[in-house]
């Protein structure tokens, strides 16, 4: 019988769940990812087969294992995104990791199906019947990475402060501030990423 005319379809309730634990984004070239990223594409990813073999097998498995702890945590306990008058429950138990230029040093974010969901939506979601909180860092990236070796950002102000924002201040620059923002994040994630890339080819 077709799903769909089952009628244990309709009350049924669908978990979000054994996505992969660890997935790779193939080398690119700088021109090749603004070419994709224009056109709205997804990075090509490495086999598992290439992620979990060879030199960065042991890196793999180790960068697996807190995804598979989280994982376990949220089948007993998982994300719930509420029904709403037109759309069920969503649910959500896993999440991948994702890293990029073919290498498990470079990036690593988690991503789930909760990833595209709106900000406000996310808002509503619930653990247990518990509401959660979500926690926005500005500049991330440069602030984490100052954070690492101890040396605190001269940026002004006893509290930490969004370093774009920041720079944006100093420029004699008249653009919209919201666009030159984005311009300064981006030249400075560039040279986070090329950092990177430089300390990758350094331990090869």
């Amino acid at each position: 019988m077709p799903l769909l005319s089952d009628p244990r379809f309709v009350s049924a309730l669908f978990v979000d769940a054994q996505r992969p634990y660890v997935m790779v984004n193939k080398p690119e070239e700088y021109t090749d990812k603004v070419e994709r990223k224009a056109a709205g594409t997804k990075a090509p990813k490495l086999s598992c087969k290439a992620v979990y073999e060879g030199k960065q097998k042991r890196s793999a498995s180790a960068a697996a294992k807190p995804v598979m702890e989280m994982n376990a945590f949220w089948a007993k306990h998982p994300l719930v995104l509420p029904a709403t008058n037109t759309d069920r429950a969503k649910h959500f138990a896993c999440a991948t990791r994702i890293f990029h230029n073919g290498s498990l040093i470079s990036g690593g974010r988690w991503y789930g199906g909760w990833t595209n969901l709106k900000s406000h939506k996310r808002l509503h979601m619930r653990i247990d019947d518990e509401p959660i909180c979500e926690i926005d860092l500005n500049a991330s990236q440069p602030t984490l990475f100052s954070a690492l070796p101890g040396i605190r950002m001269n940026v002004g102000g006893d509290t930490w402060t969004d370093v774009y924002a920041s720079v944006v201040e100093r420029l004699d620059a008249h653009e919209e501030p919201k666009l030159l923002r984005m311009m300064v994040k981006q030249v400075l994630v560039e040279m986070l990423e090329m950092g990177a890339r430089i300390f990758q080819l350094m331990h090869l």
